[in-house]
């Protein structure tokens, strides 16, 4: 069943415990979605003309 799965996927889990971030290609500022995306807000009714 399902622990066979997980037994099968152990190499791949191993891998994944030995990768890191690297905080130095971090942005300094987060992104602003209006900079990103030039407007903001929720749009909950879509108008099509």
């Amino acid at each position: 069943g399902w622990k066979k799965k997980l037994q099968n996927y152990r190499p791949w889990f191993l891998e994944q415990e030995q990768l890191l971030v690297d905080e130095s290609k971090r942005r300094e500022k987060a992104f602003n979605t209006s900079e990103i995306f030039g407007f903001e807000g929720t749009f909950r009714q879509l108008a099509v003309d």
